[in-house]
């Protein structure tokens, strides 16, 4: 049977501008002799291989460093043995997380001699979470 990657969702991953994505596959069908493939896919439609990937045998990691505004979108990882190709690649989602804007429309409501309450409509969160107080 061709291989099929232990994966139950597809993934997105946010990434900070901080490292390079270390991206781990495992394989979980026989026989174990893989052969991996890496490869990207942007909103541009540009489809480039990904070469900086390790494999050790049923498992393989890639390292992918986004730099520009093109480096986002899709990196799908296929695998093949002596019997077929992977039929559906696994599929990691890159999505870029910038700085949040400040609050909008404050607006300060009961306002007493020791306290005072601000009220805002959040900024756009730059794609984290965020908690206000």
């Amino acid at each position: 049977m061709p291989p099929n990657v232990n994966q139950i969702n597809d993934y997105i991953m946010e990434w900070l501008n901080i490292k390079s994505l270390l991206l781990s596959v495992k394989w979980t069908l026989k026989p174990g002799n893989v052969d991996f493939r890496w490869s990207f896919n942007n909103s541009e439609n540009e489809n480039l291989e990904i070469i900086t990937f390790t494999s050790e045998g049923r498992r393989s990691v890639a390292t992918y460093t986004p730099r520009n505004h093109r480096d986002y979108g899709m990196l799908f990882c296929l695998a093949q043995n002596n019997i077929g190709l992977q039929s559906i690649p696994c599929t990691f989602f890159v999505i870029p997380v910038t700085s949040p804007e400040p609050p909008e429309n404050c607006t300060i409501n009961n306002i007493t001699i020791h306290s005072l309450t601000i009220e805002c409509l959040p900024g756009f969160s730059g794609g984290l979470e965020q908690l206000s107080i």
